[in-house]
């Protein structure tokens, strides 16, 4: 070495010298530190101190719902979590939990049929238009038509008007409705589907728009096959009832089942005044809070507009 001078640096001798560094010579010196910036959330990196790398942090109150926000820990971006709300229909016993998304219902009765009533029901009020979704992932076979259905009902009481979606215990998918009060139902106000071979429980939609009901059953919650025809049933403007109805038809015994990925109608629309005197501030169809152009007159232009003369 005294005359041909020091050995290059060879790369895994152990020490970190010469031209080495972390880029050629990770073995010897080590991996280089994280870069903000390089497109990796990688070692330290989190998104408070490398936003570029990991993406923004969730605050809860800036209008987006993400990352870990829910309805439970940040309403203001997230929404109100839903309330449900669980119920007798004519009847002695039923229960009702929720875990993780998973909706177990138990409910006894003679039927969901006939002139009146008797089940279990797990439901929102909403008005307007809007579908009633729910996976059917397990019916107890109490009977063979026993039932586990999605429903909208223009009452709580036994006898009132309703369209329902039901799955039975060997899958097999009936669409009945009653289309008023009391009405006895029958082999006339239903269609069906056979059951499935081998047996398989499916999503389940129930939709209204207007006075007109669908019904619909999917085996992947995306692409859907109407059952029957749609149905006319006039509930009128004022609150409607839609849930989770199940019915074991059989007195005194609870027939147990099991709904995921459930969702309601949205809930009834409050619109609150937007403080533009030349605006109708109401609710449309669809429970969306609008404020449009309207109340022409004395401060507001002749035209349908939302600005007013001064303006």
């Amino acid at each position: 070495a005294a005359d041909c001078g020091a050995c290059a640096e060879v790369c895994g001798n152990g020490t970190c010298a010469g031209s080495e560094t972390c880029s050629n010579c990770p073995a010897d010196c080590g991996a280089c530190a994280e870069t903000c910036g390089n497109g990796s959330c990688a070692g330290g990196e989190t998104c408070s101190t490398c936003a570029t790398d990991c993406g923004a942090c969730a605050t809860c109150g800036d209008g987006t719902c993400n990352g870990n926000e829910t309805c439970s820990t940040c309403a203001a971006d997230c929404g109100a979590c839903p309330t449900y709300v669980s119920t007798n229909v004519n009847t002695e016993s039923g229960t009702t939990t929720v875990s993780n998304g998973v909706f177990t219902v138990a409910g006894e009765g003679s039927d969901i049929y006939g002139t009146t009533d008797e089940f279990r029901f797990v439901y929102q009020t909403f008005n307007g238009n809007g579908s009633m979704i729910a996976k059917v992932d397990s019916v107890q076979n109490t009977n063979t038509w026993a039932k586990a259905a999605v429903m909208i009902r223009a009452g709580l009481g036994g006898t009132a008007k309703y369209a329902l979606l039901m799955q039975a215990p060997d899958s097999k998918i009936q669409f009945q409705w009653r289309t008023s009060d009391g009405q006895s139902i029958g082999s006339g106000q239903q269609a069906n589907v056979s059951a499935f071979s081998p047996a398989s429980f499916k999503y389940l939609k129930l939709t209204k728009s207007g006075t007109s009901f669908t019904a619909y059953y999917s085996s992947n919650g995306t692409s859907w096959t109407q059952v029957g025809s749609a149905q006319t049933i006039d509930m009128g403007t004022g609150t409607l009832y839609a849930g989770l109805a199940v019915c074991s038809h059989v007195n005194n015994t609870l027939c147990s089942a099991q709904f995921s990925s459930v969702s309601f109608p949205a809930p009834p629309c409050t619109c609150a005044d937007d403080g533009n005197p030349c605006t109708v501030d109401a609710c449309d169809a669809n429970n969306v809070c609008q404020h449009t152009a309207g109340n022409a007159g004395a401060i507001c232009r002749a035209a349908a507009d939302s600005c007013d003369v001064a303006e």
